[in-house]
């Protein structure tokens, strides 16, 4: 299946949190492990809601470059 096929079944669970969940588990186990930054990638064409959410974690854009006819997104955000 496409890349494209998995959104219906997230936009369901759109408004409970479930991302903001995942997320937070994620950045507390790689804190756990000694990470010190975390680098995400995303189009903001194709994934508005998380290039806002990057944004509002925090995360700088570090990079661009266009890549089949869309601008792809680099993030980095560190921590202590």
């Amino acid at each position: 299946p496409s890349h494209d096929s998995h959104l219906s079944y997230w936009e369901t669970y759109r408004g409970y949190g479930v991302w903001r969940k995942i997320y937070n588990e994620f950045v507390n186990e790689v804190k756990h492990r000694g990470y010190k930054k975390m680098t995400v990638n995303t189009y903001q064409r194709d994934f508005p809601n998380m290039y806002g959410f990057l944004l509002k974690e925090g995360f700088r854009e570090v990079a661009t470059e266009e890549k089949h006819g869309a601008t792809k997104s680099f993030f980095e955000k560190e921590w202590e």
